[in-house]
């Protein structure tokens, strides 16, 4: 990583060793190392946090460590094509949708949706589409 990097200033007063541990791995990781995800692992028990859990201590402080980073035009590009194409099975947008399920949107939530779609035109496709989906939900 650059030499740029936010480190979260709570982190830095910290003097545990998981946090020191923690600046070190942020500080000295090179772009290349950081960003490397392997496609797919075969066996998850070369991971060597296999059969391990994190303690609370140690999710706050990689939750601190985390926080206030911004990702480069790049990564971000990186990030969306990784995602572009995945498809979700049946139940996993049964889950989805269970979460969701209920959820009031806040009126500052609301407005600024509002004030996102206006000016904004529809083809008569999308239209017929978004007409046809507010039919289902109305006949369940």
């Amino acid at each position: 990583m650059s030499t740029d990097t936010y480190i979260n200033p709570y982190l830095l007063e910290s003097d545990s060793e998981l946090a020191i541990g923690l600046r070190k791995f942020i500080t000295e990781q090179s772009d290349e190392e950081y960003n490397f995800v392997p496609d797919k692992v075969d066996d998850p028990t070369l991971n060597p946090m296999y059969g391990l859990k994190h303690t609370e201590e140690t999710k706050r402080l990689m939750s601190i460590a985390l926080k206030g980073r911004t990702f480069s035009e790049e990564a971000i590009k990186r990030m969306s094509e990784a995602k572009k194409g995945k498809t979700f099975s049946e139940e996993h947008k049964r889950k989805m949708s269970e979460t969701r399920t209920g959820v009031k949107l806040s009126p500052e939530h609301k407005r600024s949706i509002s004030e996102s779609l206006k000016g904004k035109s529809f083809s008569e496709e999308h239209k017929r589409s978004i007409s046809e989906a507010a039919k289902l939900r109305w006949a369940r």
